[in-house]
């Protein structure tokens, strides 16, 4: 039995269950495999990291010949625009699910040259079976293992990491470790302060480390630990996202300062684990971050789906952050600069200090960074639109209110807070004012 008896019949099952038959000509499939080259100075050749398959693709020319078959290319193109993912059946490779009708669809009919034919060129890929946005248990858990798992590989490379040989290298870590405690505290009391509960176990989980650095210095595991579960903590029980974010940055600045004062290697282990000891809250930083994304995307998208008016007329405190596209898109670039201005950071000074990263710490922390930026981007798709109005004449504040959004009462509170009322506003709101509004 010969290639050619293994040939099969081409065709593509839309995502309505029509399946339609074509004529192909060449063919080829493409496969994305995820690797990474990361080079370190002074060490030969190069770690090469697996991150796995990307997608599977295949571009194919698909004809239509004879006297209708100008009807058969207008209906095949109708089945390859429906939404959803279909099946193609591919003459040569085989039968595969999930498939989507991906990028530009060129139709060509040759009349002068090749008439009585339409070909188009399609490239189809297969998409995975777990699509955003799926329940939300099962996305918040994924980004949870996910985190827990970068905690793990951060907390031991900051244990292998750091040497102490000396009573001066032992007093210069903890006075770096208790400096980093002191800019924790700083930026995140206030944020701890909005939660009781959160407020409470912070306090005493700070306390904890800082009585016992003494000893926990000499159990680097156990320490690098809890200091990243203390500096996450803020995120598990924050209202407001943009003041967590802030927070969260103000940190990640005040412990890696100017990314262009690198640590420069010296005798003994003082440096370098300061390098290590920086990272450590650095890394944690940022995962605080995605953490605080993430259980605000949740609180979002618990509520996307209410009508306008219970939207509106919920209490300002149980508003979540999330309540436009343009919040969302701004929150995702947000941490994509963040987690940069980590990666760069690190690799300049493991570069300047000859350290080696094998990249697992990294490979969790970047993993989920990229999760939350799907979870948010499935958030978007039904969140609120900000609207802005210009207004053309004085209006009274609660006679707007209810031409917006039909409703006085509670929605007044909400109107109030996004546009931030003052002083004489309320008697009258002024020719030109600009009303923030949502639908």
């Amino acid at each position: 039995m010969s290639w050619l008896d293994r040939l099969q019949e081409a065709a593509y099952t839309s995502p309505s269950g029509i399946r339609t038959t074509f004529k192909y000509e060449n063919v080829r499939a493409n496969i994305n495999k995820r690797d990474s080259i990361r080079e370190f100075p002074d060490f030969a050749g190069a770690l090469v990291q697996n991150f796995g398959i990307g997608a599977a693709s295949f571009p194919l020319l698909c004809a239509f010949w004879g006297g209708d078959h100008d009807q058969k290319a207008d209906a095949f193109l109708g089945l390859l625009t429906e939404a959803g993912k279909g099946i193609l059946e591919h003459p040569l490779y085989g039968r595969f699910e999930n498939i989507v009708a991906m990028g530009p669809i060129a139709r060509r009919d040759d009349l002068k040259t090749a008439a009585n034919q339409s070909i188009f060129e399609v490239n189809f890929v297969q998409s995975t079976e777990f699509q955003f946005p799926g329940t939300i248990s099962s996305v918040s858990d994924q980004i949870v293992a996910g985190l827990d798992s970068f905690a793990g590989e951060q907390a031991g490379g900051f244990a292998e990491g750091i040497e102490i040989e000396t009573a001066r290298e032992k007093i210069s870590l903890v006075d770096s470790m208790k400096a980093k405690l002191n800019s924790l505290k700083h930026f995140m009391g206030k944020i701890t302060a909005t939660v009781a509960d959160i407020e409470n176990e912070f306090q005493a989980g700070l306390d904890l480390i800082e009585e016992g650095i003494d000893i926990l210095i000499n159990q680097p595991l156990a320490l690098a630990s809890k200091i990243i579960n203390l500096v996450t903590l803020p995120a598990r029980g924050a209202a407001q996202i943009s003041a967590t974010l802030s927070a969260y940055q103000n940190l990640l600045t005040a412990v890696i300062s100017d990314a262009e004062a690198l640590f420069s290697p010296a005798p003994g282990n003082s440096v370098n684990n300061q390098f290590f000891s920086s990272e450590l809250f650095a890394s944690a930083a940022v995962a605080g971050m995605l953490t605080a994304a993430e259980q605000t995307g949740t609180a979002t998208r618990e509520i996307t789906g209410q009508s306008l008016e219970n939207f509106v007329t919920a209490a300002p405190e149980e508003t979540p952050s999330f309540i436009t596209k343009g919040n969302i898109v701004s929150t995702i670039e947000f941490l994509t600069e963040r987690f940069s201005q980590l990666n760069d950071w690190n690799e300049a000074n493991r570069a300047s200090l000859n350290l080696l990263d094998t990249g697992e710490a990294y490979f969790y922390l970047n993993n989920a960074r990229s999760q939350v930026a799907g979870f948010l981007v499935s958030i978007s798709f039904s969140a609120r639109q900000e609207r802005i109005l210009i207004l053309g004449s004085p209006r009274h504040f609660i006679e707007l209110c209810a031409e917006l959004y039909g409703v006085v009462d509670n929605a007044l509170d909400f109107f109030i807070l996004t546009n931030e009322l003052v002083g004489e506003e309320f008697t009258e709101l002024p020719r030109g004012r600009r009303i923030r509004y949502y639908v």
